[in-house]
């Protein structure tokens, strides 16, 4: 028998982020809203390059945001895990921030 444990929104988030920045590709904000329907936020409104963390990430070669997608770099690859524990940081931080302030 299979155990079968069903996850929170955040943890289905946070697996999404970690399988996604572990490929070439990423994760596409076309992605990110079919999963995630208009109310959830925008990718590239979550991750923003304003943000330290990630624009360390993305200085050092590391990582991509824009307007179409977030994705390690060939150099970032090597360090898929570190960077997924960062998203994970930066996406909590942030949604936390939202869902207080509505």
């Amino acid at each position: 028998m299979r155990l079968v444990k069903l996850l929170s929104q955040q943890e289905r988030h946070q697996e999404l982020l970690a399988t996604a920045i572990r490929t070439r590709e990423g994760i596409t904000n076309e992605i990110w809203e079919a999963i995630y329907p208009a109310s959830v936020t925008p990718l590239n409104k979550i991750f923003s390059v304003s943000d330290p963390t990630l624009q360390y990430l993305c200085d050092n070669d590391l990582l991509i945001i824009n307007e179409r997608c977030l994705k390690a770099t060939d150099k970032g690859l090597n360090l898929a895990d570190s960077i997924a524990s960062e998203l994970f940081e930066v996406f909590s931080r942030n949604m936390n921030y939202q869902f207080q302030s509505h």
